[in-house]
């Protein structure tokens, strides 16, 4: 998703790369040390040209200073589709983003490099079917194996995630749907296995169906996943952007109800009383706060469907949750809250906001 928001280390990649293949601890290993996370958005995902949207080409210090404030993973969403030649990823598309890659493992951050939307109407993530598409399969395939290749001698601080929210064309998931993507997944998994090195017990990540918690866990159980040739090392994704009033909307906007919808400020013990339609939760058909989704019960429903439905088959990531930064003041500690909900339901936090670096 396209969101706007919101000392230099020239050294050798120590710990990074390794001259034989090591075996990777486990996705839950890595989990458990991967923190907070920050996206580098409206970056590297941006079709053709990383600052055609207005951001500067990220930098070591920018990755420093991730790193400085608190952070311990980074998410780099990448587009490939538009840096391609003869249907294959340039050279010096390859090295761009590895230089981008290395600053965050100069800084010491875990790194999750992925196929990104590429832009309205993507190559992939737009087209899933509810049969396989070819050509769209074979992009898979050999995008992944450069990719992979690309990175194979690094470290298990570098993660990859075969899409970011697939299916913002579907309304209505089939079994035919969770199939086809399913599908997609196993070619990215064996297409990255298949290069060896490290990357044949790298943590992979694969995304539930547009992210959403409750299509996923309706839709898609642990039965329909991909399989893997090695044990522990898938990582599962959804993104949280509940209620969306709170976290996304920047400006006032007409939805139909008798009186325009507004952004939210408020959340949680700290709502106020005096401004009752800047609460989260506040439902303009209904004239009232909805007091579930403007309060922990919301996510704690949320994130227990998870747990629930997962059933720690695989580790589980938390991988986009923001809170629309405005002018207008609003109450911090939500995220502390946050990570504890997680943790209490077996996920964990690594909060990547999608905050683009640079506005």
């Amino acid at each position: 998703m396209k969101h706007i928001l919101a000392k230099t280390a020239l050294i050798a990649l120590a710990g990074t790369l390794s001259a034989t293949a090591a075996t990777l601890p486990t996705a839950k290993e890595v989990q458990a040390k991967m923190g907070m996370g920050f996206n580098i958005g409206n970056s590297m995902e941006v079709p053709n040209n990383p600052t055609a949207w207005g951001n500067p080409y990220p930098t070591q210090a920018l990755l420093d200073s991730v790193k400085a404030a608190g952070f311990n993973t980074v998410r780099i969403p990448c587009a490939w589709d538009s840096h391609t030649s003869g249907g294959k990823v340039t050279e010096t598309w390859l090295d761009s983003v590895k230089t981008v890659v290395d600053y965050a493992m100069r800084a010491g951050l875990y790194t999750i490099l992925n196929i990104h939307h590429e832009g309205e109407g993507g190559w992939f993530q737009s087209n899933i079917g509810t049969s396989v598409n070819q050509t769209i399969d074979n992009k898979m395939k050999t995008y992944w194996t450069q990719i992979a290749n690309k990175f194979k001698d690094y470290n298990e601080r570098l993660m990859f995630a075969g899409a970011n929210e697939p299916g913002p064309n579907i309304n209505t998931w089939t079994s035919q749907h969770v199939s086809t993507l399913m599908h997609y997944y196993q070619t990215f998994i064996d297409a990255v296995r298949a290069t060896g090195g490290n990357n044949a017990t790298r943590t992979l990540i694969i995304q539930g169906l547009n992210t959403d918690i409750d299509k996923s866990v309706a839709n898609a159980p642990v039965t329909t996943f991909p399989k893997d040739n090695v044990e522990g090392r898938l990582m599962f994704e959804v993104h949280y952007y509940d209620p969306y009033q709170y976290t996304l909307m920047t400006s006032q906007q007409d939805w139909g109800a008798s009186e325009p919808i507004q952004p939210q400020y408020y959340y949680g013990d700290y709502t106020k009383a005096g401004e009752p339609k800047r609460n989260a939760g506040y439902n303009a058909w209904a004239g009232s706060v909805d007091s579930k989704l403007g309060s922990i019960v919301h996510p704690q429903e949320q994130f227990a469907k998870m747990k629930t439905a997962r059933s720690r088959a695989v580790a589980q990531r938390r991988g986009e949750r923001r809170k629309a930064v405005r002018s207008h003041p609003h109450p911090l500690g939500h995220g502390q809250r946050e990570q504890f909900w997680l943790r209490q339901h077996g996920l964990h936090p690594p909060s990547v906001f999608t905050s683009g670096q640079g506005s």
